[in-house]
């Protein structure tokens, strides 16, 4: 297991664990995974390399007051996940439209976009826990295995790139991938 460089959704020095989500009442320690892996991505990819997912947030909230029902339904802990198409408006990225397991196409899309050296935000459950998600950023392939970023934590992990399942590499979890989001830089 390797910690940083990679981004902690709850490090003092990176993302402020204390700061709120959105508008929501919930911290970055406990639900920033989807914001951290944005900017993991954007680091990756070159664009800024001091993204955080606190710098995510505050870009993309002007872009999220200009979602449709975003007013109605202001931004919070779970609009982030919902809306992460969002979150690279302003941030020099595109996050691409979400490919479910269930798509025949989702392994081959996440293989080649890796070996094209872009980022794939990986959308995983924990422990097969129904409504228990976790993002992540996969960075690059390393012969049969995917390697992440997780941000419960900043540690590198490692999946099988066949079965798209594993350990967290803290150990605590299993994760097995449900979907993906490829990140590019903008055109």
């Amino acid at each position: 297991m390797t910690a940083r460089p990679y981004l902690n959704q709850g490090a003092p020095d990176v993302n402020a664990p204390n700061v709120y989500v959105g508008r929501s009442k919930k911290k970055f320690r406990d639900v920033g995974c989807t914001l951290t892996a944005v900017a993991q991505a954007i680091r990756k990819l070159g664009v800024d390399g001091a993204a955080t997912g606190v710098t995510v947030q505050t870009r993309c909230l002007a872009a999220w007051d200009k979602v449709e029902g975003s007013k109605t339904m202001p931004y919070a802990a779970g609009s982030a996940a919902a809306f992460v198409g969002v979150l690279g408006n302003g941030n020099g990225v595109v996050v691409h439209d979400k490919i479910n397991l269930v798509e025949p196409k989702m392994h081959d899309v996440l293989i080649d976009s890796l070996k094209a050296g872009h980022p794939v935000l990986l959308l995983v459950d924990h422990d097969g826990k129904p409504g228990v998600d976790h993002w992540l950023c996969a960075l690059a392939l390393d012969g049969d295995d995917i390697v992440y970023a997780d941000p419960d934590g900043g540690y590198e992990g490692r999946m099988s790139r066949t079965l798209l399942e594993g350990y967290s590499p803290n150990g605590r979890h299993r994760y097995k991938v449900l979907g993906i989001r490829v990140v590019t830089r903008e055109a």
